[in-house]
């Protein structure tokens, strides 16, 4: 199975070309024209492609075949255009994509510091090796990830003590506020 990275660099989703014809030749398509990258590697022109989603619980997506590279998830294409917000708490050995629409979470391993998903790894999943999508409402994810539902339908990020600085601009609909003007 393939192991893709969870990038928060990366503006396009690639499968590596080796791993991509191995799995996907059927479906994919050169490009009508190449499409100019900039990698870890430099520039590079992108000759073909697959549209393709890699989960159930993922955004159909273009995805882009480069002969030389890991396979990438774009975490910025799945928060801006899709469904889902990505927190990775300080800390925490996992990461985590948020999709409060359809109330999952989709928990992701660490590959050294590199949120990581392969299918496989959701298949096999045990409690101590967690990857993949669950419901969010279930709210059992707080030490594992760092987030939790509070009782006002709030997500909250653990860690971050920010009680030191008064804020700028407060917001009507916090709740703490609220109960504090009672």
């Amino acid at each position: 199975d393939i192991v893709y990275l969870i990038d928060s660099g990366a503006d396009l989703d690639v499968l590596n070309l080796r791993k991509g014809m191995r799995s996907a030749k059927p479906f994919v398509r050169s490009l009508k024209k190449d499409v100019p990258a900039n990698t870890g590697g430099g520039k590079v022109s992108i000759k073909s492609g697959i549209r393709a989603q890699v989960a159930e619980w993922d955004i159909v997506s273009d995805v882009f075949l480069l002969k030389d590279s890991p396979s990438l998830l774009s975490s910025g294409h799945r928060c801006r255009n899709g469904k889902f917000s990505y927190v990775h708490v300080e800390g925490r050995k996992f990461a985590c994509f948020i999709n409060s629409v359809e109330n999952l979470i989709v928990v992701f391993p660490l590959v050294g510091n590199v949120p990581a998903y392969c299918r496989r790894w959701e298949k096999e999943r045990t409690q101590s090796s967690p990857c993949g999508v669950y419901d969010l409402r279930s709210n059992d994810f707080r030490e594992l990830v760092g987030v939790w539902v509070n009782g006002a339908g709030q997500l909250v990020i653990d860690g971050l003590d920010l009680s030191g600085f008064a804020l700028e601009r407060d917001y009507p609909d916090d709740p703490v506020l609220a109960a504090a003007r009672v």
